[in-house]
């Protein structure tokens, strides 16, 4: 092609906006990060019971909980209970007792 060409220029036009996908990238860009940069350490959390369940609601929950959850907030003093069937039938309903007996202490 000829240089004088006006497609031969590699600069883009100043008339020429950028793409949607490209404007996507940019924020994201500049939004990855950014609720990070402003906090020290986790926010600690008051004492709860975490009740997790089964199939698709537990595998819901571990992806809130790891993406948006454990980075930002110490569950360190949570008490954890898992009420799926499977773990109310070995333990004989034991499980289920332990998540009512620290709900109840807990409030």
């Amino acid at each position: 092609q000829d240089a004088s060409h006006p497609s031969s220029s590699t600069a883009p036009k100043s008339s020429q906006r950028p793409s949607r996908v490209m404007l996507r990238r940019v924020q994201l860009r500049a939004f990855s990060g950014h609720s990070r940069a402003f906090s020290v350490a986790p926010t600690k959390a008051p004492p709860m019971v975490y009740i997790s369940g089964e199939e698709m609601s537990r595998y819901t929950m571990e992806l809130i909980m790891d993406k948006w959850v454990k980075p930002f907030v110490d569950t360190s003093d949570w008490e954890h209970f898992d009420l799926s069937c499977r773990a109310r039938d070995d333990s004989k309903d034991a499980v289920l007792h332990g998540a009512v007996e620290a709900g109840s202490r807990i409030g």
